[in-house]
Order: structure tokens, then sequence, then C-alpha cells
């Protein structure tokens, strides 16, 4: 029997610590460690908006990270050089 990978996205809730306040127009929620802010009319919309704005803030990073180490395995790949490995050994040993 022959076995196939299969990758599928997988979505994982990540906790993050939120702070949410009170203003003139409505309230604010930010991820200060990530610099995330965002408004909301209500305090259930501001948590709504910051959800969001995060899902797409760490979306942002993984493509980012993603786009990163396929550049990095597309210069490896032009730089390497497939060597004659019978006339590389004999070239290399040294009685």
């Amino acid at each position: 029997m022959q076995t196939h990978a299969v990758t599928v996205p997988v979505i994982t809730p990540v906790p993050i610590e939120c702070t949410f306040w009170p203003e003139d127009d409505g309230w604010k929620g930010a991820c200060i460690e990530l610099g995330v802010a965002v408004p909301g009319g209500n305090f259930e919309e501001a948590k709504k908006n910051v959800e969001k704005a995060l899902q797409e803030y760490i979306s942002a990073v993984l493509r980012d990270r993603g786009a990163k180490i396929a550049a990095q395995t597309e210069t490896e790949s032009a730089n390497y050089a497939p060597r004659d490995s019978i006339a590389f050994m004999l070239h290399s040993f040294q009685p």
C-alpha cells in the first residue's frame, strides 16, 4: 500500500492578550506586542475588529516568511553546481 501526504489548512486559535478602552466615539482595541490597533463602535465590534486585524496580520507574516524561504531556496538552487562525483572524488583523493 502506498501512502500519500495531504496538505490542508488548519485553523488554530492562538490566545493573544489585547487591551480595550472606551474613547469618545466608541471603543479601541490593541495588541501592543504586534502593533495592531483598531477602533469599534462598541466593545464587541472593537473585539471583532481586533480578531480580524490579528488574523490578517499573522497571515501576512506567514506569507512573507514563505516568500522569503522560497526566494532563499531558489537562490541556493541557482548556486548549486552538480559535480561529476567520481571525477571530484578522484581529484580530491590524497593517498
